[in-house]
Order: structure tokens, then sequence, then C-alpha cells
């Protein structure tokens, strides 16, 4: 079945499986790391309060596997808002539908999206 199709280390959920890496990268270069388990694979996009739980989760079980250096108080999430768009998006092509985030102003003309702390709570980087 899909939910057991996961790899070693990763967690399955509905919809595929989610995996947690305890390294300080730029939003792109995350994304970009993500890309190299295939083609399909990118920063965890969230459409429910159930995904976003299920990645709060994973948060908090796995937020144990790491040093304190290497852990941030943020995780990157594949929401961003591309160079001179208005739109957000995620990096998995799907709709930004679900949208109980943490609005923040920006200084910089591209934006990305993170989770803050184990908590899940929602927040956003820029």
């Amino acid at each position: 079945s899909e939910l057991s199709d996961c790899s070693p280390g990763w967690v399955p959920v509905s919809g595929g499986c989610l995996g947690f890496f305890p390294w300080e990268l730029s939003w792109s270069r995350a994304e970009a790391f993500c890309r190299r388990f295939g083609s399909s694979t990118h920063l965890a996009s969230v459409h429910s309060e159930e995904e976003l739980q299920a990645v709060a989760d994973l948060l908090f079980s796995r937020s144990g596997d790491a040093s304190e250096e290497e852990l941030d108080e943020e995780v990157w999430i594949g929401l961003h808002r591309p160079l001179r768009s208005r739109s957000w998006q995620w990096s998995d092509g799907t709709a930004v539908a679900y949208n109980s985030w943490h609005r923040a102003s920006f200084t910089r003309r591209r934006a990305c999206a993170a989770l803050q702390d184990a908590t899940g709570e929602p927040g956003t980087g820029a």
C-alpha cells in the first residue's frame, strides 16, 4: 500500500511520506535537496489542519534526533512566493487552499514559509 512504501527514516502520511533533515539550508537549497530523492519529492505542502498536525508531530518526534547546534527553531515548508509574484504557491505545484498562516510584512520581494518550533505554530519568514 502507499502508506507502507516509505523509505527508512520517513514517516507515512496520507498522500505520501514525510522526512525531517536537521540541516540549516536556504529555502532554495532545501527544496533542491528534497528533489534529489526524486522528481516528485518536495518540501512539505500543507493543505489541511490534519496535514499541519502530521508535520508538527514529525517535528516534535524527530527534534530529539538533532544536536542543539543542528536544530533550528524554524523548518522550511514548500510554501513560497516567487520573485516578482504576488501569489504564494507550493513547490509541488498543488493549489494553495489552506490559509491558516500568520501574516507578516516582508522587506524582500521573495518570501518563503517556515513552521516555527516543534509545536507546528505556523509562521512565515523572508
